[in-house]
């Protein structure tokens, strides 16, 4: 899943930049999501960038 997830934001482009006042970013990426079963669901998903970094981290992702 961890790769998968990877893998959606390298392909995909952001849809969404949301400024967390005295944290940092939200970053909203969606598209289609590569799974075993071929499936693909189309989900959202959320990276942050907290304010001093420059690592983005898991947040959140759902299906749309």
């Amino acid at each position: 899943m961890a790769d998968a997830l990877k893998q959606h934001a390298a392909t995909h482009e952001v849809s969404q930049m949301v400024a967390r006042e005295g944290f940092g970013v939200n970053y909203v990426v969606e598209g289609h999501l590569t799974t075993p079963d071929r499936r693909n669901p189309k989900v959202r998903v959320i990276w942050a960038i907290d304010r001093g970094g420059d690592i983005p981290r898991f947040v959140s992702a759902y299906p749309l």
